[in-house]
């Protein structure tokens, strides 16, 4: 079912005895470089070939790249084992620097902007093709900058807004870097149920409300030195309420920064969008699940972060079946059986409540 390279050449496979790497632990998330550790020994054929920095990391399930990435770190064992720890292919984005700039268009001009950016500043196997780009359309979109930063920390900065998120892409060779929305890809349903009695072990629900507020005061771009408000587009005022949100939980403000929107009117109208969309507490769910395809590869896929997924389980769920997003999974290689599962709610999406 998975298959580990280094550098291209296969470090570890199930099927294969002499072919094995162990205490392997992946963690993928959304929006999140991701890690690999894995403990390899010196009698594996390739154990040289585990490299601080410069070996490049391959995770495949079946023929699709889960995980890309290089080597961080490794820690040297009693028995000369390797403890080795991988980034995620984000990461090269830490690689190149964005300097003092000004600009104007939109945003998704600006994010191929920075991949331009990124890509003449290092080696071709760290570059990114822009890929889809599916966040809400914000023109005018306005950068002055005065810093330098890096380019990942410019784009979740500049692009990324709540309920977005970067994604990694291979695709007949290529690297993409794709920049989502939750809600547009509710299509992507995995054909895999999570059922009660079934695939269902056990399941572990959290509410948080220290992010619940009922008032907005959104923060756009700087201009001449000051970020833009929503004043001008709303009677003067720089606050957003939700009346609904007021009468179940009270006035509480809570300032949201949407950096490089400029136009109080489109401010306005996004801070009202997010208000409404996020004022609720949302509920985070684990689930610990027996992924069954790697018992049918052919028929019945597994999941991946950014897919929705169907909850069957009328033990634990007020209306059944459910729909919740893969946030975050946890894979055992070497024992898949071992797959945790953390999935959460689209606040304003499809949701539902949990007992």
């Amino acid at each position: 079912m998975y298959r580990v390279y280094c550098n291209g050449k296969l470090i570890h496979d199930n099927s294969l005895v002499g072919l094995r790497i162990y205490n392997d632990n992946l963690d993928l998330e959304l929006g999140k470089t991701g890690l690999f550790e894995f403990t390899i020994y010196p009698d594996h054929p390739y154990f040289y070939e585990v490299e601080v920095m410069t070996a490049r990391v391959s995770v495949y399930r079946k023929d699709t790249i889960i995980f890309y990435g290089r080597v961080l770190k490794i820690e040297y064992g009693f028995h000369n084992e390797k403890r080795v720890s991988c980034e995620g292919a984000l990461a090269f984005l830490l690689d190149s620097v964005v300097e003092p700039t000004a600009y104007y268009g939109d945003n998704e001009g600006y994010f191929r902007h920075l991949l331009k950016i990124h890509n003449a500043q290092v080696d071709a196997d760290k570059q990114f093709q822009p890929g889809n780009f599916s966040l809400a359309y914000y023109y005018p979109f306005e950068v002055s900058s005065s810093e330098y930063t890096t380019t990942l920390d410019e784009i979740n900065k500049r692009i990324i807004v709540p309920d977005t998120y970067l994604q990694v892409r291979h695709e007949n060779g290529v690297m993409y870097l794709d920049a989502l929305s939750y809600d547009v890809n509710i299509s992507n349903m995995s054909s895999q149920a999570i059922e009660f009695g079934r695939n269902l072990l056990d399941i572990r629900r959290e509410t948080n409300g220290s992010e619940i507020f009922s008032s907005i005061i959104p923060l756009g771009g700087e201009v001449n030195g000051s970020r833009v408000t929503i004043s001008d587009a709303n009677n003067w005022k720089t606050n957003l309420v939700y009346q609904p949100a007021v009468d179940k939980y009270g006035l509480i403000h809570k300032v949201v920064t949407f950096d490089g929107i400029t136009d109080p009117t489109v401010l306005m109208n996004t801070a009202n969008l997010y208000l409404r969309e996020h004022f609720e507490a949302e509920d985070t769910i684990e689930i610990d699940i027996v992924d069954i395809s790697g018992i049918d590869e052919k028929t019945v896929d597994s999941f991946t972060p950014g897919q929705w997924v169907k909850v069957n389980s009328k033990h634990h769920l007020k209306e059944n079946p459910a729909f919740y997003l893969v946030k975050k999974m946890n894979i055992r290689i070497s024992d898949p059986k071992q797959t945790r599962v953390f999935v959460g709610r689209l606040k304003g999406g499809i949701t539902d409540s949990i007992k």
